[in-house]
């Protein structure tokens, strides 16, 4: 999925060039493993339950932030459940959201996505995401 837009490892969105601030951060063992497909399942199911497509590109969020809003989801279901940050990008491409990289170099991205309701990202950006 995400060939057609930027390339994509468990890490996130992998920069146009490699930057030495960006090889100094990344884990030595995160290579450029694609993205788990539970944990993208598990960011799909969220996406589906939670969130809405907007007309424009929201920047509220980034992708780092809102995997962790699918994360939280799951502990209050009593569930423990980790989604990588490319995860959470297939996820949201496969599920036909627009994308933006955060940044020139950034690994995060943003997306024309919003709250289902009103109050459908309350629980989990209460626990202290942004």
């Amino acid at each position: 999925m995400s060939d057609q837009w930027e390339r994509v490892s468990a890490w996130g969105l992998e920069p146009h060039c490699h930057t030495t601030a960006y090889n100094a951060l990344k884990p030595a063992d995160s290579g450029t493993a694609a993205p788990n497909e539970i944990e993208v399942q598990a960011a799909r199911e969220w996406l589906r339950a939670y969130a809405k497509k907007t007309v424009n590109i929201r920047k509220t969020y980034t992708s780092y932030g809102m995997k962790h809003l699918v994360e939280r989801r799951a502990a209050v279901e009593g569930r423990h459940q980790y989604v990588s940050n490319g995860a959470f990008i297939e996820a949201a491409l496969a599920e036909g959201y627009k994308m933006e990289r955060a940044a020139r170099a950034s690994v995060n991205a943003f997306f024309n996505m919003a709250p289902s309701s009103k109050h459908a990202w309350d629980e989990q950006k209460s626990r202290g995401v942004s």
